[in-house]
């Protein structure tokens, strides 16, 4: 019963993870301005592979696959937000030009 519960969730994760790194990869598509897609790159390995890894955790619990899939996820994240922070900070040393319209300046266009 409790394996079977472990299962389920573990498809969930697993499903989610993927829909997850799908929108991201989307967002990252869709967009032109560079820090969007940073943060889309940044969702689609933070939380996508995560979910996916937890996932697979979930679905054939086995002590070695623990930690070793918690050690993977642990250097997903911190190798994440390295190289999110790198490439951020270059870009605005570099002075890159941000593209994106806050809601001020949209709701601005909406009125006239």
């Amino acid at each position: 019963m409790l394996l079977s519960i472990s299962y389920v969730f573990g498809v969930i994760f697993i499903i989610l993870g993927c829909f997850i790194s799908f929108a991201s990869t989307i967002g990252f598509v869709r967009n032109n301005d560079f820090f969007i897609k940073v943060q889309a790159f940044c969702m689609s390995n933070f939380y996508g592979i995560s979910f996916i890894l937890i996932g697979n955790i979930l679905k054939n619990p086995n002590f070695f696959k623990f930690f070793l899939m918690l050690i993977i996820i642990i250097v997903n994240i911190a190798i994440t937000l390295v190289i999110t922070h790198s490439l951020t900070r270059l870009a605005f040393v570099e002075n890159v030009k941000t593209n994106a319209i806050n809601r001020r300046n949209l709701k601005k266009n909406e009125k006239n």
